[in-house]
């Protein structure tokens, strides 16, 4: 399926099936792991995985200094607010409603 689980962490991974594979020799199990995805932190966030946002933030001194943002247009046509240098986000279904509220 192409659509992105609903239970992504804040380092945008979580525990799941991944397939079984001949090539690399591997079964089909569930493991924690990440995924790209349309919304931040886009790739791997942090090295999780992490059962909060508080958790994740807490791995980064970056992530403390919420007077460190950055205003960043999406292809959405809207500007959002970003906390530089920290890469840690709480997703709900996929959207951080948090983070982009009125967009997801």
């Amino acid at each position: 399926a192409n659509t992105l689980p609903s239970d992504l962490d804040a380092c945008n991974g979580h525990y799941g099936t991944v397939p079984a594979s001949a090539e690399y020799g591997t079964a089909e199990t569930s493991v924690y792991h990440y995924h790209v995805s349309p919304h931040p932190p886009f790739t791997v966030g942090c090295f999780g995985p992490v059962t909060s946002l508080d958790q994740c933030k807490g791995l980064y001194s970056e992530c403390s200094d919420s007077s460190e943002t950055s205003n960043i247009p999406n292809l959405d046509g809207n500007t959002y607010s970003y906390q530089k240098w920290c890469t840690c986000y709480h997703h709900t279904n996929t959207c951080n409603t948090a983070q982009f509220p009125g967009v997801c």
